[in-house]
């Protein structure tokens, strides 16, 4: 698996780090945004042998925000 986090303000982890559940790996920024009105929000990605694949199954606890009309 690989996971892509984008629009970060801050990345607390680099590429190839171990990481866990429990600890933050970045603060979510608002780059990349083509409305300004967006704010800050994540663009998340998981990739499974180069294929992108749902994420969703994989989230505990997922509540899903969609501003898009």
């Amino acid at each position: 698996y690989i996971t892509k986090y984008m629009h970060n303000k801050k990345n607390f982890v680099q590429s190839g780090d171990r990481v866990n559940s429990n600890k933050a790996i970045a603060e979510m920024g608002n780059s990349g945004s083509s409305v300004k009105n967006e704010g800050i929000h994540l663009h998340f990605e998981l990739w499974k042998n180069g294929i992108a694949i749902d994420p969703a199954p994989f989230i505990k606890n997922l509540k899903l925000v969609d501003n898009i009309e």
